[in-house]
């Protein structure tokens, strides 16, 4: 929930872009996930 405030307090198209840029290679090769 912690990281869920802070995103929304620190939202830019920046910050999307960075999270877009780790979880594309996450979801296609499985690493970097739980």
């Amino acid at each position: 929930m912690a990281l869920d405030t802070a995103y929304a307090r620190s939202r830019t198209v920046a910050l999307d872009m960075a999270i877009l840029a780790r979880t594309v290679p996450a979801v296609l090769t499985g690493s970097g996930c739980y």
